[in-house]
């Protein structure tokens, strides 16, 4: 005699949960406003750049970096987490000077980090109680570096150190005319 097994039918009432994405720091650079043109995945030569940004103010090609944590800056030389960036730097200008030879215009490299943190960063109780005026501790928070023509910068300031570019370069025209250029380097 053989017993056949039947699959269970059972099927519970209770909804099932979805599983939660975890959230990824690159979704920030969809909160620009819309006079950014956002282009991924571009292949130049044997540079990749995840993101490249076009705007009135410029084109800027964004390489994000896997590590995070403090920051500090010696002349032309920066370090995170005591490990020096020059590495990174070197491949950001790299690969913005093959784009810019495909696009015939300056691009600004930006290494894009998960999280940064200036490495004297008090709290305003602390800085008063060492004697420093209260204009001293009420300082903003350093969110962006710049060395050797590259910007340092976090995912969640991105959207702040883009915006301290106020000089419009390009027309509108000529913008739409640099993201369809990009664009064409993605396919």
């Amino acid at each position: 005699m053989t017993i056949a097994r039947v699959p269970s039918t059972y099927v519970t009432s209770l909804p099932r949960t979805p599983n939660l994405k975890a959230v990824r720091y690159e979704e920030n650079v969809y909160t620009l406003s819309d006079d950014w043109f956002i282009r991924e995945d571009i292949v130049v030569g044997r540079h990749s750049m995840e993101y490249v940004l076009v705007s009135r103010y410029g084109i800027f090609a964004l390489l994000p970096q896997k590590r995070s944590g403090v920051v500090h800056q010696q002349g032309d030389q920066i370090f995170v987490n005591n490990d020096r960036q020059s590495h990174a730097i070197q491949n950001a200008w790299h690969a913005t000077q093959a784009l810019e030879q495909a696009v015939g215009t300056k691009v600004y490299p930006v290494l894009v980090y998960r999280e940064l943190s200036p490495k004297s960063q008090e709290t305003a109780a602390v800085a008063g109680r060492r004697g420093y005026t209260a204009e001293a501790a009420e300082q903003p928070e350093q969110t962006h570096w710049k060395v050797q023509g590259t910007l340092l910068t976090s995912w969640e300031h991105l959207t702040e150190t883009l915006g301290t570019f106020s000089h419009k370069v390009f027309s509108w025209t000529e913008a739409s005319q640099f993201a369809r250029q990009i664009r064409r380097l993605s396919q």
